[in-house]
């Protein structure tokens, strides 16, 4: 089960990525969250195994990594 701090971190990487106009690195999201570029690197890797259907979510997209961000 994740912890309520980490929801509110999914949801706002979640957020930022959807109206990012550009890739952003780890370090980039983990400054607008308020957070540090490993929980957001992990936090990341949570959205990513969400968003490619290996957890019982579904989702209408795909988390890759891009131009470095």
């Amino acid at each position: 089960m994740t912890s309520p701090a980490n929801e509110q971190l999914l949801a706002a990487l979640e957020a930022i990525l959807i109206i990012a106009a550009e890739p952003l690195s780890p370090e980039e999201l983990a400054a607008g969250v308020h957070s540090t570029p490993e929980q957001v690197h992990v936090a990341l890797e949570q959205l990513r195994a969400e968003y490619a259907g290996e957890t019982a979510r579904p989702h209408g997209f795909v988390l890759r990594n891009v131009g470095g961000g």
